[in-house]
């Protein structure tokens, strides 16, 4: 765990903690003496966290033990909300159903916030921005680089995720190869299967530290934006207003840059 992080420093010099003001222009952190959230009233009843099954190194289990930056973030807000926390796993495309569902009260797994997900739940003020990012072979790295928009490379992503839009939209001309998880596109571009796969910057700086054997490696260019957040049931803006709070509180006192570096391998700044 502790060297495949230390060889995520080398390859995530782009990831960004958001300020209040700085990312949309309208959020700050409240006042010390502001009310308690709403959500306060719920304390001591569970808070049932949603997240993908096994996402390194937002979310993951290891030997028994449920780990990763989403982890850490979500038992810190149970923490603050005096909630304990119940962590449901499920596939990424089913994380908004069950929100939707009510099986959920909460989702805490890297996930981007778009419009058309605005259109069915709230999402928190975003505390990362993150972009798609090209995981290659290392010998195959300048050709894909420079030629990844218009030519026919096998491009894998994975299903239900920003990366799925990002090729059905910009890449025409690719041979497109869905995945399931991010773990299943990895060893398919090991074994020279398709030329590039798609994903999120952490979950691509994740694979090729795993997978650094293998000769694989990111393109450190982002190929979008993305703005990383929880989401919550519109018809809950209690828990809302508390997740802001906490997410205010924890970006003015260091411990989410402090979380983020722990995970990340190094120290990020806000976006100027």
């Amino acid at each position: 765990m502790k060297s495949e992080r230390r060889r995520l420093s080398a390859s995530a010099p782009l990831l960004c903690v958001f300020a209040s003001g700085l990312a949309l222009g309208v959020w700050a952190a409240p006042a010390a003496d502001s009310a308690p959230p709403p959500a306060a009233a719920s304390a001591g009843r569970v808070l049932r966290v949603g997240v993908a099954k096994h996402l390194p190194p937002m979310v993951y289990e290891e030997k028994g033990q449920r780990r990763g930056l989403e982890v850490d973030l979500a038992r810190g807000l149970g923490e603050q909300l005096g909630r304990p926390v119940e962590f449901v796993a499920r596939k990424e495309s089913d994380l908004i159903p069950a929100l939707l569902a009510g099986k959920i009260d909460i989702i805490m797994s890297g996930m981007t916030a778009t419009a058309e997900r605005s259109a069915r739940v709230s999402f928190t003020q975003p505390y990362l921005r993150s972009g798609q990012t090209p995981l290659v072979r290392v010998d195959n790295a300048a050709n894909v680089q420079f030629s990844l928009m218009w030519d026919k490379h096998k491009v894998g992503y994975q299903r239900g995720t920003t990366g799925e839009i990002f090729v059905q939209r910009n890449l025409p001309n690719a041979e497109k190869v869905p995945f399931s998880t991010p773990a299943a596109g990895a060893k398919s571009l090991a074994r020279k299967k398709i030329a590039v796969f798609l994903h999120d910057a952490p979950i691509n700086w994740w694979l090729a530290s795993t997978h650094e054997a293998d000769g694989l490696t990111v393109i450190n260019a982002f190929l979008t934006t993305e703005s990383i957040a929880w989401a919550v049931r519109k018809d809950n803006p209690g828990l809302l207003d508390a997740a802001n709070d906490y997410l205010g509180t924890i970006l003015k006192d260091g411990r989410l840059t402090a979380a983020i570096a722990r995970w990340f391998g190094r120290s990020t700044r806000p976006p100027a």
